[in-house]
C-alpha cells in the first residue's frame, strides 16, 4: 500500500530547510578552512618507501604480472 505524505509547501518546513541550509554553509566554511589550514603546513620529507612491490619475490597485484604497464 503505498503512504500518502502531507505537502511540503508548508511554513515550518521552509524555516527547517532553511536553518539545514545554513548549517550546511557553516560545514563548508569550516571544511574550507581546515583544508586552509592543512595546505599551510610546511611540507616534510617522506622517508618510507611506498613501491608498490615487495623488495623480494613475485608482484603481490595481479595487474602487474599480466604485463600491463599502467591501471
Amino acid at each position: 500500500m503505498a503512504r500518502s505524505h502531507p505537502a511540503a509547501a508548508n511554513p515550518d518546513h521552509l524555516a527547517a530547510r532553511l536553518a539545514l541550509l545554513e548549517r550546511e554553509k557553516d560545514l563548508n566554511r569550516e571544511r574550507d578552512a581546515l583544508a586552509t589550514a592543512r595546505r599551510a603546513l610546511p611540507p616534510v620529507e617522506v622517508t618510507k618507501d611506498y613501491s608498490s612491490r615487495p623488495r623480494a619475490g613475485p608482484p603481490r597485484w595481479p595487474i602487474f604480472s599480466l604485463g600491463m604497464g599502467s591501471l
